[in-house]
């Protein structure tokens, strides 16, 4: 069976949103009938109303993805770099002092999961950058 390029994209597309959000809530369409076979939403639509839906689905959810992003990832301001290398500063002093042993279950637990998240983060990188799970190109 073959398909112009453009319905190819169509039905990749449809297939792609029925994949990543199986509970959009796709609107009835009187032109589904007219949509090229083959090219059609899990529940009968066509794919124009389904991207459609996808994409009023998604707005809200980008929306409060990018507002967190802009400030997560933002590099930090001048001013808050003294305060980072106090912070450092105030962390050592207190190992030092043996605070350590006066954590309690809940915060050492808390402390050991973000210690465990940087570094699955350190290996993903790396299996990124090498482009593999097992050893580097010599």
């Amino acid at each position: 069976m073959f398909f112009s390029s453009d319905t190819k994209n169509l039905l990749l597309f449809s297939c792609c949103v029925q994949t990543l959000y199986p509970y959009v809530p796709c609107e009835s369409d009187a032109s589904a009938s007219r949509a090229a076979p083959g090219v059609r939403c899990g529940r009968g639509l066509d794919g124009a109303s389904c991207a459609a839906s996808a994409v009023a689905y998604s707005k809200p959810r980008l929306a409060t993805f990018w507002y967190y992003a802009k400030v997560e990832l933002a590099p930090p301001s001048p001013a808050e770099i003294p305060r980072a290398i106090d912070s450092m500063k105030a962390l050592v002093r207190g190992f030092q002092a043996g605070r350590l042993a006066q954590l309690t279950v809940k915060e050492a637990l808390r402390n050991g999961l973000v210690a465990t998240e940087v570094l699955m983060w350190f290996y993903i990188g790396e299996i990124i950058g090498k482009g593999g799970l097992i050893g580097y190109n010599v």
